[in-house]
């Protein structure tokens, strides 16, 4: 009875280790190939998804909006935390909303170490941090995306909105300037935008009765 224990312990270990060391290819938009195993696959729903689609053998699976200077931090952020047990589900008031994520982290505090330096690479002054976070969303990697989201909430923390628009380079006209100037909604009112040619023939726009 030991010894058919033991098989049977030893068998679903090969298991474990065949599944965690089978390699599959996957291939950014600029043509680099990364070679990923199933530990990686698992964390995201897009490449598990084509690859459960697609016969893959030795043919990379294509990403076509990722590229090799994001996939390949990508890769590396997975194979860190693949061996990292699976989140439970959150014991609190909100159990029944539909729109609570297991992976979001809920304070600032509990983003970890290692991801909080991973992070660090990527900054808003190159559009590096808006890279990984939406590469992390079509790949559908929930903990580096909720990593990256949670960064940005960070960030905006304690600051007035005229700090954010600097921060993230947002352009803005305030009240009375700029397209919001009088004569500038003046100027725009009761025209009618047409593609028509000037220069062709046929009737005209006919005017807006409403601004008549």
């Amino acid at each position: 009875m030991a010894s058919t224990e033991a098989d049977s312990s030893n068998a679903t270990t090969a298991n474990t280790e065949n599944a965690t060391s089978k390699i599959i290819k996957i291939q950014s938009n600029d043509g680099q190939i990364f070679e990923i195993d199933q530990g990686v696959v698992e964390q995201s729903s897009t490449i598990k998804t084509l690859s459960d689609l697609m016969d893959v053998g030795e043919v990379p699976i294509p990403l076509p909006n990722v590229k090799a200077s994001i996939l390949g931090p990508i890769v590396e952020f997975c194979n860190h935390h693949k061996n990292d047990p699976k989140p439970e589900p959150l014991d609190d008031d909100d159990d029944d909303d539909p729109n609570k994520d297991i992976y979001e982290p809920k304070r600032s505090d509990d983003i970890i170490e290692w991801d909080q330096n991973f992070i660090k690479q990527f900054t808003v002054a190159e559009g590096t941090l808006f890279d990984i976070i939406m590469a992390a969303n079509y790949l559908g990697i929930k903990t580096l995306l909720a990593v990256g989201c949670k960064t940005i909430a960070n960030m905006v923390r304690g600051k007035s909105s005229s700090e954010v628009r600097e921060m993230f380079n947002i352009s803005y006209d305030p009240p009375g300037e700029g397209l919001n100037a009088p004569n500038a909604i003046e100027g725009q009112a009761g025209t009618v935008p047409t593609t028509q040619d000037a220069n062709a023939t046929g009737p005209s726009p006919q005017p807006d009765p409403m601004n008549q």
